[in-house]
């Protein structure tokens, strides 16, 4: 049942990123952004949940394999983030790379941290 819950989880989150990222790239075409935003939402959703659905909710381990393992695995982005931010080093964008790279992990420690504040209070 663990892995039904992490399969599931994983087509909805992969679905939602699909999504997502498609719908922002037609918008910003210079810079990875979905993937960004995607990145920095999805740190914080894990922070967040990681707190909220054990302590808040007690909710049962397989729904947790679902929500976090499952959608959360499957809605981030890091493999694509690496590839993008080695296409940026590659393509000679130095400066948009440092920020991509740099911006992701930063705010991705931010809001998982924020997420963890807020699911603890709530």
């Amino acid at each position: 049942m663990n892995y039904l819950a992490v399969l599931v989880g994983g087509g909805i989150g992969a679905l939602i990123r699909y999504i997502f990222a498609s719908f922002v790239q037609k918008h910003v075409s210079n810079f990875p952004l979905g993937t960004f935003l995607i990145n920095v939402s999805g740190a914080f959703a894990i922070g967040f949940l990681s707190v909220y659905l054990v302590e808040t909710l007690n909710t049962p381990p397989s729904m947790r394999l679902l929500l976090i393992t499952g959608v959360l695995g499957g809605y981030t982005t890091f493999s694509t983030f690496t590839l993008e931010g080695f296409g940026l080093l590659v393509e000679g964008q130095y400066l948009k790379a440092l920020y991509y790279i740099l911006g992701t992990n930063i705010l991705g420690f931010l809001f998982v941290w924020l997420g963890k504040i807020i699911g603890e209070r709530l």
